[in-house]
């Protein structure tokens, strides 16, 4: 599912049934055409899109991927002109296609971060890697993997 929070809208009345495929007509954060096309995943509040604009302000197009609803609330409220996808592991390789024909020509800058709670020395019971909160880093790894390949379908020559 992709959440598209719009400037005029608060993020609790934002339409989740907004196309994904297209991108949201511009507003004060970005221009006609970006620059450089933003996936952050495990996004949090929304610190790496907030970050991005910062270094390249009107120039970035973002996409995010957060399963906390708190976070994504925040970061939608923040940054209204980041597109909110939800849950990475739930993202299908025709999702990653339509957003990545959109925008043809414009360099990807992917971030990341996963749980670390599982990996903590302050925790007794740690599981490392394994742990049911630190594993998503390999789902990022198999959706960066499903990125690669769809970059290649495009004819897109690097990730």
């Amino acid at each position: 599912m992709c959440i598209v929070s719009h400037p005029d809208s608060s993020p609790e009345t934002s339409s989740p049934q907004r196309n994904c495929n297209s991108r949201q007509k511009p507003n004060s954060n970005q221009q006609a055409q970006p620059r450089l096309l933003l996936l952050s995943f495990c996004d949090g509040i929304g610190a790496v899109p907030q970050a991005a604009n910062e270094l390249w302000p009107n120039q970035v197009l973002a996409h995010a991927w957060e399963i906390l609803d708190h976070s994504k609330r925040v970061a939608s409220s923040r940054q209204p002109w980041v597109v909110q996808h939800g849950d990475l592991t739930q993202t299908s390789a025709d999702d990653l296609r339509a957003i990545l024909s959109a925008h043809p020509d414009v360099p990807i800058l992917v971030a990341a971060g996963f749980p670390c709670q599982d990996n903590s020395s302050i925790r007794e019971n740690r599981q490392g890697i394994k742990g049911p909160k630190s594993k998503l880093i390999l789902d990022i790894a198999a959706f960066l993997r499903h990125l690669r390949a769809v970059q290649r379908q495009l004819g897109r020559t690097s990730a």
